[in-house]
C-alpha cells in the first residue's frame, strides 16, 4: 500500500513551480494576526490584533481590529478598524460609526465593521498587478452593521448591513443602507412572507434579524465592460453578496441603486438555470484587470442551505429553503451568465 500524502495539519506537499508563491496572513483566534510562509512557518505574529479579516498592506502594515463587541449585544461587530505597523503600533484607526451604550459596558464609539473592507488603490483584498492599496493615505470602504426597523421587511428589529466610505481622517463621506433597497432585490411573495416571520433571527439581546448577512464587498475597478460602454460596471461601483439571501449584486455608487444582480432565485430565466443555484456564497468579486479571467465574476458557492421562499421537504417553513450538499467555485461572465470555469 502507498503511504498517505495528506496529513491532518501542516504543509505536506509544496511544489513552488506550481504555486503563486508568497505569504499568507490570517486570524489565529485568541492569538492575533499570523503571517506564515509557504511551508507554514510563522514569520510574524501581531499579538492581540484581531481581524475580520486581517489584510497586509505594502510596507509591512496590517489591518484588523483591537477587539469585538460582546456577543450579548452584537453579532460579529468589530469595535474598530485599525492599521498597525510591523511592531504593532497603531498608525490609523476608525471607530466613529455608532456610539454604543451596552448594559454593563463602558459607553464607546464603535465601527461595527464585519466581514470586509477595502483600502483605496486596489479594488479587492489581494495582489493585483499595478494596483497597490495605499498605506499612508486614502479612503477606506467598510461593511458595517446598523440596527433598524423596516416594515417592508418585518416588524422585527433588523441587524442590517451598510457600506460606508471613510477618509484617512475618519470622516464618513458615503453610506449605503441595504434595507433601503429591499424592493429592488427581487424577492417573490413566498420569500417576503417568510422574511416577515423569520428574517434570520439571531437571539442576541431581545433578538434581531440578520436578514441579508452581507459577507463580501469590493469595488469593480477598471474593467472591459465599462470600457465598452456598460455603465453598470463603472469602476467605482461596488459588488457585494448576501450569504443568507443567495444574492450577488452591484450597487451604483453615484445613485445608490442596484445596477446588476443575480439571485435570490435562479429559476426565472434560461441563463440563470444554466448558471445554477448559488447558495450561501462568499467572496463574490470581479476579477481585476491584469489577472487571468479579468472581468469575470469569481465566487465561492458554499452550498449548504440559505434563502427564503416556498416550503419544501428540506425546509418545512420556507426558511433556508435552498439546499445543496456540495460546494463549488464559479467563474462566470456577468453579461451572459455563462460559466467560464468551475471547480
Amino acid at each position: 500500500m502507498a503511504y498517505p500524502s495528506i496529513y491532518p495539519t501542516g504543509t505536506t506537499i509544496y511544489e513552488p513551480e506550481k504555486c503563486w508563491n508568497g505569504y499568507t496572513i490570517f486570524q489565529a483566534k485568541e492569538r492575533g494576526a499570523c503571517l506564515v510562509d509557504m511551508n507554514g512557518k510563522v514569520v510574524h505574529l501581531w499579538k492581540g490584533l484581531h481581524g475580520f479579516p486581517n489584510t497586509i498592506l505594502p510596507g509591512g502594515y496590517v489591518m484588523g481590529s483591537t477587539g469585538e463587541r460582546p456577543i450579548e449585544f452584537g453579532y460579529q461587530d468589530q469595535r474598530d478598524l485599525v492599521q498597525v505597523d510591523w511592531d504593532g503600533k497603531v498608525v490609523w484607526k476608525f471607530d466613529h460609526y455608532e456610539y454604543m451604550e451596552d448594559r454593563g459596558e463602558e459607553p464607546r464609539w464603535m465601527a461595527r465593521q464585519h466581514h470586509d473592507y477595502q483600502r483605496e488603490g486596489c479594488p479587492v483584498g489581494y495582489y493585483v498587478p499595478g494596483m497597490e492599496p495605499l498605506a499612508d493615505r486614502g479612503n477606506t470602504m467598510l461593511v458595517c452593521h446598523k440596527n433598524l426597523r423596516n416594515p417592508l421587511i418585518s416588524d422585527k428589529l433588523l441587524l442590517d448591513d451598510t457600506i460606508i466610505e471613510v477618509t484617512w481622517d475618519g470622516d464618513i463621506v458615503w453610506e449605503w443602507v441595504c434595507s433601503d433597497h429591499f424592493e429592488a432585490l427581487g424577492f417573490g411573495e413566498a420569500a417576503k412572507n417568510i422574511l416577515a416571520r423569520n428574517p434570520n433571527m439571531r437571539w442576541i439581546g431581545a433578538g434581531m434579524g440578520d436578514w441579508m448577512h452581507m459577507n463580501s464587498m469590493s469595488l469593480l475597478g477598471p474593467n472591459k465592460w465599462y470600457d465598452r460602454g456598460d455603465e453598470r460596471f463603472h469602476p467605482d461601483n461596488i459588488i457585494w453578496d448576501g450569504r443568507q439571501t443567495n444574492i450577488i449584486a452591484i450597487t451604483d455608487k453615484r445613485t445608490g441603486k442596484i445596477a446588476w444582480r443575480v439571485g435570490p432565485d435562479y429559476d426565472t430565466s434560461p441563463e440563470l438555470r444554466r448558471l445554477g443555484w448559488i447558495i450561501g456564497q462568499h467572496h463574490a468579486h470581479l476579477i481585476p484587470r491584469g489577472l487571468p479571467g479579468e472581468g469575470n465574476i469569481l465566487v465561492f458557492d458554499n452550498g449548504g442551505w440559505a434563502g427564503y421562499g416556498l416550503p419544501n421537504p428540506g425546509s418545512p417553513t420556507g426558511f433556508n429553503n435552498a439546499l445543496r450538499d456540495y460546494s463549488r467555485v464559479l467563474e462566470f461572465d456577468p453579461i451572459t451568465l455563462k460559466i467560464v470555469w468551475h471547480y
